[in-house]
């Protein structure tokens, strides 16, 4: 799987952007760095995630994970400024992945599976991509169109109590959710 981000208008940082990896450096590099305001720092288990700048949409570069589920992730520490609670939230990125045969892979996680306030972005092979809370789906992608090795956007946001998800600007689904996202687990990046 190979991750890349950028802001909405492409050239700064949106003012709203709490988190932004670009993924951008050296080939083969294992550092990452938070480009928003907030400077979080990004930590890479035992620097298995890798730039590459064999795969990118754009920058030149991306963050290659090899294999989902097992060790290969990054952690950036709770902060109360990732914790949604109730409010409106957009979370968005470009994912490009080598093989869609492997179930229940962890893209972006803030949760273990099954405790209140919190909440995981999965692939799985029945359902896409899905916003996952307390072991429940919500605004699952779905299949249809989702290929191997070719780059999406996807976007999930929350407004007026619903989840919705996109894929590179289409609308997928719509899933009535009000769940106060206050976890205070690390949030990990391609487990």
């Amino acid at each position: 799987m190979a991750l890349s981000a950028l802001d909405r208008n492409g050239f700064g940082k949106d003012t709203h952007c709490e988190l932004l990896i670009h993924a951008n450096g050296t080939n083969g590099s294992t550092s990452f760095t938070d480009s928003s305001s907030n400077n979080f720092t990004i930590t890479n288990s035992a620097n298995s995630v890798v730039v590459s700048t064999a795969q990118s949409v754009f920058g030149g570069a991306s963050a290659q994970f090899y294999s989902l589920g097992v060790g290969t992730y990054l952690t950036v520490a709770d902060n109360a400024i990732l914790r949604f609670g109730t409010n409106p939230f957009c979370i968005d990125f470009r994912i490009r992945m080598s093989t869609l045969s492997q179930n229940f892979a962890g893209i972006i996680v803030k949760s273990s599976h099954n405790t209140a306030g919190e909440w995981a972005i999965i692939w799985n092979t029945t359902n896409g991509f899905r916003f996952v809370v307390n072991n429940t789906n919500y605004a699952s992608t779905g299949t249809s169109g989702i290929a191997a090795n070719t780059w999406y956007h996807l976007s999930f946001t929350r407004s007026g109590g619903n989840i919705r998800s996109y894929v590179d600007g289409v609308l997928r689904a719509t899933s009535a959710n009000t769940t106060n996202f206050n976890s205070t687990r690390s949030l990990i990046i391609g487990k």
